[in-house]
């Protein structure tokens, strides 16, 4: 503990030396040794850092400035997460008829000390640690969702790529959101030749700077020439990476001159699987295809959500990207609570999902599976059936382009065959599993649901979920929640 803390303290003396350029401070990069150790620990061998960032297959993911890890450095119970978006009545009861505007939030942490001779506060420390967490997690980097060119959000967006460049490999690729802000191509001109300016900014060997613009379908192939003319006459030469909504319609007028395309991608299993073969038509085309990946998307604030068939679109997804021999992948999202996208470490689906993401990661980049280290289960359910009648709320939610599920799940990760009870109310599985990582479900139903695991009769590993499924509520959360279970090292 006392060597953590030095090591956390020669962090905060070091990060803040900065340059200057283009009118942006970016902090000093540090090396490995100087950052702090994460507690979490995975229940697999992940291969050698150094392996992983020299494949040219590269994991980055979404990241949104709406939601930081704290707002205020207060208390978690009292802060702006539980007094405000988490309650029914928070924010002036603007989300009173949905119960809150989001169901889970960052995981809490102490309150940070702040002293007048500290050169960074408490909100660098805090994006130091969300960069840190993902770069040991396998992620290569952020596509950093730019909302706006001043104010709040374009301050935190300033302060990320700071972050980004005390770790070193971890880059920013920036991502102009023509939706929000950027409706002149100056605009977008000026914002990359500022951000651009970084070193944490996503260049290529060549030099050129990585510019993956959302929804760049909405403006014509002459708006995009501006920008990229506005740019070569300041000195910057950029590589178009545009992420579409419905490429079908607009991938040809896109395949013409960048180096590499995306979408935003889908939201259920089914529908994933049917998806044209975006990669091998990018390929053809000499350009680069980057894969969206999302855990699961239940929106609170709209009532609507998408059926993710608890881990199966995140399982699905990765996998895709694996057999389309995808050059990248775009975690959608890392943060986004809004639409409950998230995979950093959160107080309803804890690790899981970054777990899962280092898993299919180390696969993408190397070819072969981590060698498992621990048993561990992950029991993975909604509290609510889908059919549940909320108390309060006026409306119920909406299913889009899907079908409600009512299952509990059993992603498990063995380090050898194994005999996998799962109990859910009267429900009772028994299977026998193969070393690696598996599944299986049962219907959900009220109470918490349980799981064992025995090799040659003897019991290994057991215990239940730390989320009850209940019969009533005031308003409905549906939201996949998930527990970890782990065993002893190997």
């Amino acid at each position: 503990m006392i060597k953590l803390m030095l090591r956390l303290f020669r962090v905060i003396q070091l990060v803040l030396a900065t340059v200057i350029s283009a009118g942006v401070s970016f902090a000093q990069e540090l090396t490995s040794e100087d950052l702090p150790i994460s507690p979490h620990q995975l229940p697999f061998l992940m291969p050698n850092p150094a392996v992983l960032s020299a494949s040219p297959r590269k994991v980055f993911a979404h990241y949104i400035t709406q939601f930081p890890r704290s707002f205020d450095n207060r208390p978690s119970l009292e802060d702006y997460y539980d007094s405000q978006y988490l309650k029914p009545e928070g924010e002036n009861n603007k989300f009173k008829n949905q119960g809150g505007f989001i169901r889970q939030r960052p995981l809490p942490r102490a309150v940070i000390a702040e002293s007048s001779d500290s050169r960074m506060d408490w909100r660098q420390q805090d994006l130091c640690w969300e960069v840190q967490t993902a770069a040991r997690a396998g992620i290569d980097g952020f596509v950093l969702n730019l909302l706006e060119t001043q104010g709040v959000h374009w301050e935190r967006a300033k302060s990320l790529l700071a972050a980004a460049a005390t770790v070193p490999g971890f880059r920013i690729v920036l991502m102009p959101d023509v939706t929000s802000a950027f409706k002149t191509p100056q605009e977008v001109i000026d914002a990359m030749v500022q951000l651009g300016a970084s070193p944490a900014a996503y260049r290529l060997p060549d030099g050129r700077l990585v510019v993956a613009p959302y929804c760049a379908q909405i403006h014509p192939n002459e708006w995009w020439d501006e920008v990229d003319a506005g740019c070569k006459a300041q000195g910057l030469r950029v590589a178009f990476f545009p992420v579409l909504q419905s490429l079908e319609i607009h991938f040809g007028r896109f395949a013409r001159n960048c180096f590499g395309i995306s979408e935003w991608g889908m939201r259920t299993p089914e529908v994933v699987v049917h998806r044209p073969d975006f990669a091998g038509q990018s390929h053809r085309q000499k350009m680069l295809w980057m894969e969206p990946i999302s855990p699961q998307d239940m929106r609170a604030k709209d009532l609507f959500l998408f059926e993710a068939g608890n881990t199966e679109l995140f399982r699905s997804m990765w996998q895709r990207a694996i057999d389309k021999d995808a050059d990248w992948v775009q975690l959608i999202t890392w943060n986004d609570y809004s639409e409950a996208t998230e995979i950093a470490p959160s107080t309803g689906t804890g690790w899981m999902y970054l777990d899962l993401t280092s898993w299919y990661a180390a696969r993408f980049k190397t070819g072969a599976w981590p060698k498992v280290e621990r048993d561990t289960v992950w029991l993975v359910h909604r509290t609510q059936e889908s059919g549940l009648k909320p108390r309060k709320q006026p409306k119920p939610f909406f299913w889009r382009d899907s079908t409600p599920r009512d299952e509990v799940e059993a992603v498990v990760l063995l380090t050898s065959a194994a005999d996998i009870t799962l109990t859910s109310g009267k429900s009772v599985l028994t299977q026998r599993l193969q070393g690696g990582l598996s599944r299986l479900t049962v219907p959900l139903a009220v109470g918490r649901p349980s799981v064992e695991i025995k090799r040659q009769g003897r019991l290994v590993l057991g215990g239940e979920s730390g989320w009850s499924v209940v019969k009533e509520a005031d308003y409905q959360d549906l939201l996949y929640r998930a527990t970890e279970l782990s065993g002893p090292a190997k």
